[in-house]
C-alpha cells in the first residue's frame, strides 16, 4: 500500500514549490491590474481616475505680497456702480467691461457719500489680484437681523475686486433666479458671493446710518479707520458743520434706532445723551460740544499739515453755575494742528494718535497738537 504522507524532505520540497507559486500569482496579478488601470482604453478604474471629483486640485497661483509686488491703488483704478430702478434704468451710463485698468467696482445707493481719499486707502490694503468683498454691516441690530450680518449693506457702501466681479457675473443669472425674494441688490449680491465661497471682510469706515436724529455721537467716537462713507443723510439732523467734536471713546446716543425700541441695541456701545430736562443730568456732566469752523492747509519744504479751528454750540438757557465749569465754558476756540494723514498708516497696526494740550490767551482757546504716540504713551496721566 502507497504512503500518502511524504517524508520530511518532500514536504519541505512541496512548501518552497507553493511558495514560488503564490508569489508569482500575485506578481502576475499587480501587473495586469497596473496594465488595465493605465494603458487599457475601456475599464472603470480608468474612469474613476477621471472622474471630475476624483482629480487632484490645480495647482494654486504663486502668492505675491508686499507692496513691491503691485503698484499702488489710486482713484483711476475705481469704477462707481449706482443702484438704480428700471424707471431711470435708461438714464443710467453704461460701464466699461474688460478695462484692464479696473481693480474695483465700488456699489452705493443715489444719497451714499464717498470719502474718495479715504475710499483709496482702504482699498490699497487689500490685493485686487485676490477675490474681494469689503464693506460693512448696519448699525442697526434690527436690519442685521431681517438681512444678513454677513451683508455688506448698499447704502454705506462696498466694493468688489475685479475678480470676484467677473466670477459674480458668471453665474449672476441663476443666482438672481435663486435668490429672487431678496429685498435688495446688496443682499443678492452677499448670496451670490457666498456661492463663490467669498466672505465678507469688513472695514468698519463704511456707515450705513440706519439711524434717526444726531450722529455726531457716533462720528465723534469713530473707530481707528478711515471715513469711507455715509448714507441717509437726508433723514438724519444735519452733521455740517456740526461733526467730529472731540468726544470720549463710546458714542452718545444722540440717534434712535431704525426700528424698534429707539434706544437700540446698536452694534456699537452707546452712552445715554443728557436732555434738556431739568431733572436729568446736572448741567456739569452735559458735554459742551465744538463744532468744526474752519480747516487750513500748511506746508513747509519737508511738510504739510493742517490747522483746524472749532468754536463751541451756542445754546440758549439757564448757564451752569456748578464750581468748576467756569473754566471750560470760558474756552471760545480749539485748535487743532497735526501733520496731513499719511494714507499708508492704515496698512499698520492700528492706533489712535496721541496729544498734547495747552491754554492760551488766559485759557480762553485750547491748542491740541497731534503726534504719533510713543510706545509706552497712554491717554492716562500718571
Amino acid at each position: 500500500m502507497a504512503n500518502v504522507f511524504p517524508d520530511a524532505d518532500g514536504k519541505n520540497e512541496r512548501c518552497c514549490w507553493l511558495k514560488r507559486s503564490l508569489c508569482a500569482l500575485v506578481l502576475f496579478s499587480a501587473s495586469y491590474f497596473a496594465y488595465f488601470s493605465f494603458f487599457s482604453g475601456n475599464n472603470v478604474v480608468r474612469d474613476l481616475r477621471q472622474c471630475p471629483f476624483c482629480e487632484p486640485s490645480p495647482p494654486s497661483p504663486p502668492v505675491v505680497t508686499g507692496a513691491a509686488a503691485r503698484s499702488p491703488t489710486t482713484l483711476a483704478h475705481i469704477v462707481f456702480v449706482i443702484g438704480a430702478s428700471n424707471a431711470t434704468w435708461a438714464k443710467r451710463r453704461a460701464g466699461r467691461e474688460g478695462d484692464g485698468e479696473v481693480r474695483w467696482l465700488v456699489m452705493g445707493d443715489d444719497d451714499t457719500v464717498f470719502f474718495p481719499e479715504n475710499l483709496v486707502a482702504v482699498l490699497d490694503k487689500y490685493d485686487h489680484r485676490e477675490m474681494y468683498y469689503v464693506g460693512s454691516t448696519s448699525e442697526s441690530v434690527g436690519q442685521n437681523v431681517v438681512h444678513s450680518y454677513s451683508m455688506a449693506f448698499g447704502g454705506g457702501g462696498y466694493a468688489i475686486s475685479y475678480p470676484a466681479a467677473a466670477a459674480l457675473a458668471g453665474i449672476m443669472d441663476g443666482c438672481l433666479d435663486r435668490y429672487n425674494e431678496f429685498y435688495g441688490s446688496d443682499h443678492r449680491v452677499q448670496a451670490c458671493l457666498a456661492e463663490l465661497g467669498v466672505p465678507l471682510t469688513t472695514e468698519p469706515g463704511f456707515h450705513q446710518l440706519d439711524l434717526k436724529g444726531h450722529v455726531y455721537g457716533l462720528l465723534a467716537a469713530h473707530p481707528v479707520a478711515p471715513l469711507v462713507s455715509l448714507h441717509h443723510l437726508d433723514r438724519l439732523n444735519p452733521i455740517s458743520p456740526n461733526w467730529l467734536k472731540r468726544l470720549p471713546a463710546t458714542p452718545l446716543r444722540t440717534f434712535r434706532a431704525w426700528s424698534g425700541s429707539p434706544a437700540g441695541p446698536f452694534t456699537v456701545n452707546t452712552r445715554p445723551e443728557a436732555t434738556p430736562n431739568a431733572t436729568a443730568l446736572p448741567c456739569h456732566r452735559k458735554p459742551i460740544m465744538f463744532y468744526l469752523d474752519r480747516v487750513t492747509a500748511m506746508s513747509t519744504p519737508t511738510t504739510n499739515w493742517t490747522l483746524t479751528e472749532y468754536v463751541p454750540e451756542v445754546l440758549s438757557g439757564e448757564r451752569c453755575n456748578t464750581t468748576g465749569f467756569d473754566a471750560a465754558t470760558k474756552v471760545q476756540m480749539i485748535q487743532v494742528i497735526a501733520l496731513k494723514m499719511d494714507p499708508t498708516i492704515w496698512k499698520r497696526a492700528p492706533r489712535r494718535q496721541c496729544c498734547k494740550v495747552q491754554n492760551a490767551n488766559e485759557g480762553d482757546k485750547l491748542i491740541v497738537k497731534i503726534h504719533e504716540c510713543k510706545p509706552d504713551e497712554a491717554t492716562t496721566s500718571v
